[in-house]
């Protein structure tokens, strides 16, 4: 039979990565520290934004290099661009 999880909160579920990553000690602070800078939200939303994105880039570490430089709205605004470029190249054929 199959056994059905509880689902576990926002919180829950963070507290369970951080514990995984690092230990139980480590982790609180480490994960203070990250917590009152954002880091989770700022790749959260680089992540959002590789969704939205119609082609995908090959090099993720070079995405998230300019995603974090500030980029973003470049690499959204070309990965749009590349799009329409291949519909209307599309079209022509």
């Amino acid at each position: 039979m199959f056994k059905v999880q509880k689902q576990e909160g926002k919180g829950q579920a963070k507290e369970r990565l951080h514990e995984s990553l690092l230990g139980r000690s480590a982790s609180k602070e480490f994960w203070k520290y990250l917590d009152e800078n954002n880091v989770i939200e700022i790749f959260q939303a680089g992540i959002s934004l590789l969704y939205e994105m119609p082609f995908k880039p090959d090099n993720l570490y070079e995405f998230f290099a300019e995603y974090l430089e500030d980029g973003a709205k470049d690499l959204l605004h070309i990965s749009h661009l590349h799009a329409e470029l291949c519909f209307k190249q599309a079209e022509v054929n």
